[in-house]
């Protein structure tokens, strides 16, 4: 396995969207705020159509974000997003939804993709991990290097990248937490004091040469144990033995199962 920091597809990806990007931040104020457009590529990443997302798709899940934000769909089935808020922040974020699938027991993820590590993830998403290491090379940040365990341990390393939960709640008012509250240390009981990196997976290559995202194949996506495959991880020291985890669901704070979640993901900023 081997790891890239800007893998070539990527790259075409990144300059349609930067494109597209720049042209709505172009457009009159007003004319596209709300709106969601959809994207579609080729298969060899360069982009083929930019579309607003046709009223027959109304009814399909939407992310909670202001109204004034610009949101860019990266999947036909709206899991995922780029968002443009370039009306109260300026800030470009990625944008994912998902849904509690674990509020108590020992953790070794934050996030997962549907039907991998449920019983060990409080988040479940349709989202693809290689759609989200896209989204957040298009927001500016360039993966690290994941965890090394020989031939000495080095921790994970990358861009901080801040992550937002957003619900709503049982009278339909929005929550909102940093998802670090969400996650508390086994021993001491309190919420955990660390935060994550990009760190970018790794590709494998697979017979007949082609490249597997492997984060795709795996569904690791936001890890509290340290694991060289998933796309953020957390840059401390952290097993994945069972006997021995760091980390565990802080089930007073977190929605009952089911509830959708919108992830927001951006840059740290000092």
């Amino acid at each position: 396995m081997t790891q890239k920091s800007i893998h070539p597809i990527f790259q075409t990806i990144i300059k349609s969207l930067s494109f597209v990007l720049a042209a709505l931040s172009l457009s009159r104020a007003g004319v596209l705020m709300g709106q969601t457009v959809r994207q579609t590529f080729s298969d060899d990443g360069q982009l083929i159509l930019t579309e607003n997302i046709d009223k027959k798709e109304e009814k399909s899940p939407k992310p909670l974000v202001d109204e004034d934000v610009i949101l860019i769909a990266l999947a036909p089935d709206r899991s995922i997003f780029l968002a443009d808020d370039r009306v109260n922040t300026g800030r470009k974020s990625v944008v994912f939804l998902a849904e509690v699938c674990l509020r108590e027991g020992p953790l070794e993820f934050f996030a997962c993709t549907k039907n991998t590590k449920e019983h060990e993830s409080i988040l479940a998403t349709q989202a693809k991990p290689s759609l989200i290491h896209v989204g957040l090379l298009a927001i500016g940040a360039e993966p690290g290097t994941p965890v090394q365990f020989t031939p000495k341990f080095s921790p994970a390393a990358g861009p901080r990248i801040d992550i937002t939960l957003r619900w709503l709640d049982k009278d339909g008012q929005r929550r909102e937490a940093k998802a670090e509250e969400w996650v508390r240390e086994m021993k001491s009981k309190k919420q955990m004091d660390t935060h994550w990196v990009f760190t970018g997976s790794m590709f494998k290559r697979l017979e007949g040469g082609k490249n597997q995202y492997v984060a795709d194949a795996t569904g690791e996506i936001l890890g509290v144990s340290n694991f060289p495959t998933v796309v953020l991880d957390v840059p401390i020291a952290s097993t994945s033995d069972n006997n021995d985890l760091l980390f565990q669901a802080f089930t007073e704070k977190i929605p009952e199962e089911g509830t959708k979640i919108t992830v927001i993901m951006t840059l740290y900023k000092k």
